[in-house]
């Protein structure tokens, strides 16, 4: 099973992030690596992690191409064996950077 989170403006239309200062935040993080190909995911020894870069509104969302600039939804995918707990860790970092709000997606 996995947990998924979502990252998102207080007004989700209108509120949006540089995708390239973003990636560089996520970078920064410990228990995430930037792929060459911008992909971000889990840190060697870390547990499995997929962060999406999106565009979205309203449950309808796609990750984002390399000519676009701009997002407006973090997704954060998680393993559910290994607890939430890292997991919103991760998404709270993310959140508290960008100034946006999380929650933890039922599935």
């Amino acid at each position: 099973m996995y947990l998924y989170y979502e990252i998102y403006g207080v007004n989700p239309k209108e509120d949006v992030a540089d995708a390239a200062p973003l990636l560089a935040f996520l970078a920064t993080l410990p228990e995430l690596v930037v792929t060459p190909a911008g992909e971000v995911q889990n840190a060697p020894g870390q547990p499995w992690v997929s962060v999406g870069l999106c565009c979205g509104w309203l449950d309808s969302y796609r990750s984002i191409s390399a000519s676009e600039s701009q997002v407006n939804l973090v997704l954060v995918v998680g393993a559910e064996r290994y607890g939430t707990a890292g997991y919103e860790s991760i998404v709270r970092g993310i959140s508290g950077h960008l100034g946006w709000r999380w929650r933890l997606v039922e599935g």
